[in-house]
């Protein structure tokens, strides 16, 4: 007959020791790659760069940021940062200042997969993420000129379109602050990368949203619906598709 002390053994005995056998292969596979991303020159020189550019506008994003948060909260706030020449060139000068970090950002995460292309080397991956960036600007741009010329009210298109720089310095500063702090607290790279395509899709949801506003100003809910299709969705389907392509 068992005793109840052959069934059950002492707490000490029972567990006495622990081994993890899970392999950490994918932390120092993050590690690797953010080592490897901040040894290359270009990598670092642009980011110098970027940050120099971003130090000397500060005045600049003083000046136009609360402007272009309102345009992010009250859709008619787009026409008065139009309506004002200083205001729309100050914002045009701090988005152009924001495309570079942006870009880095996105490199530095592996945001874009551009893995067919990895033969052209590790530190040749920013400049093919600012080629994608300036490509996908330069549709979008060639779409409203395009559609421009149908529209009954080009100056209400012209700030639909212009909408868009806005969007760009919001977006930045919102990756840039995430990253940030989620860096900070020592959060993982795939963590980081997880939040950041959150934070992309809640500020580009918002902004399709604000640019819908915009537009149905002017145009009915059909065509309102058409352009963002061809002006928003498309170049944005485009994009996704060249990265699972590339």
């Amino acid at each position: 007959m068992l005793l109840q002390g052959d069934l059950y053994r002492p707490m000490e005995e029972a567990f006495r020791s622990g081994n993890l056998v899970m392999s950490d292969q994918a932390g120092r596979a993050g590690e690797a790659l953010a080592h490897a991303w901040g040894s290359y020159p270009l990598n670092w020189i642009l980011l110098i760069l970027s940050a120099l550019v971003l130090a000397f506008n500060i005045p600049n994003l003083y000046r136009i940021f609360p402007h272009v948060a309102k345009s992010f909260s009250r859709w008619r706030w787009n026409f008065t940062i139009e309506a004002s020449l200083q205001l729309a060139r100050t914002r045009d000068n701090v988005a152009f200042c924001c495309i570079v970090p942006l870009g880095l950002v996105l490199s530095r995460y592996r945001m874009v997969g551009i893995d067919r292309l990895a033969w052209l080397g590790e530190d040749w991956r920013t400049l093919v993420v600012l080629g994608i960036l300036l490509a996908y600007f330069l549709i979008r741009t060639l779409l409203y000129f395009i559609l421009e010329t149908r529209t009954t009210s080009p100056a209400n298109f012209q700030v639909a379109r212009r909408s868009e720089r806005n969007f760009l310095i919001i977006l930045t500063f919102v990756m840039l602050g995430v990253m940030g702090i989620l860096y900070a607290f020592g959060a993982e790279e795939a963590t980081i990368r997880r939040c950041l395509y959150i934070a992309l899709a809640i500020v580009y949801a918002v902004f399709l949203w604000i640019k819908g506003e915009i537009l149905n100003s002017f145009c009915n809910p059909l065509t309102t619906f058409l352009y963002l299709c061809a002006l928003e969705i498309l170049p944005t389907g485009l994009l996704i598709a060249a990265c699972l392509c590339l």
